[in-house]
């Protein structure tokens, strides 16, 4: 077996990747319709995981006033989704 031209190799213009610079203009394309919303069926069965990072003093202060109000992080939260997108 041969040994590679290293020097070849190491030294060869690259233009594999396109420079975001100059990338082709978009095709202007007839506007198409949305798509259709997602079926809620599985969404009952399998609960998503909202994650958000907050201050450990917000944190604390939101935990001392869902307890005074008789209700916990969790139901408050998901009544104000709930409320906010109008279900």
């Amino acid at each position: 077996m041969g040994r590679a031209d290293m020097d070849r190799v190491f030294n060869k213009d690259v233009d594999a990747v396109p420079d975001p610079g100059i990338a082709p203009p978009a095709e202007a394309s007839a506007p198409t319709e949305p798509p259709a919303p997602a079926s809620d069926e599985g969404a009952k069965s399998t609960p998503s995981r909202v994650t958000f990072d907050v201050t450990p003093e917000l944190h604390r202060a939101y935990r001392v006033w869902t307890l005074t109000n008789g209700t916990t992080m969790k139901d408050h939260l998901t009544a104000y989704i709930k409320q906010s997108i109008g279900s």
